[in-house]
């Protein structure tokens, strides 16, 4: 499956799973946005930036070109899909909140440094608590 393919299915599991936990979200649908959904918590907007995770199991943190253009994210939660394919799908997201993403710079991280950070949705949801978020991470 080529890389786009994939990563617009993985944008779409996501959107899916947050749906099914009952939150309120939608996919943007603009050309040259820098992030792909939008999550309202608590008369809050939550930008959610959507990632493969990539070879080796780590997930970028650098924009990439989309149209010819570089991208600078500007989401406030960067959420990394694991899909593997086994006895059927097995997806796993991973989330970091753009407040340890600053700190850690763009090189890729493995997953495997942040197992905490797995299928942990009250991360998206607290993403902007730099209080919170500095705790939940401490240990990295």
């Amino acid at each position: 499956m080529n890389a786009s393919v994939k990563g617009f299915a993985n944008e779409n599991r996501l959107l899916g799973a947050l749906l099914e936990r009952g939150y309120n979200v939608s996919k943007v649908d603009l050309p040259h946005s820098s992030y792909d959904l939008v999550l309202e918590h608590e008369k809050d907007m939550i930008r959610i930036q959507v990632k493969t995770v990539g070879v080796g199991e780590s997930i970028p943190f650098t924009g990439g070109t989309r149209g010819g253009k570089d991208r600078e994210y500007k989401s406030d939660v960067i959420v990394g899909v694991l899909s593997e394919k086994t006895n059927g799908d097995s997806i796993t997201f991973y989330v970091f909140p753009t407040i340890m993403v600053e700190k850690w710079g763009t090189k890729p991280r493995s997953i495997n440094k942040e197992p905490h950070a797995k299928n942990q949705y009250k991360y998206i949801e607290r993403c902007k608590d730099k209080e919170f978020v500095v705790r939940m991470f401490s240990n990295t």
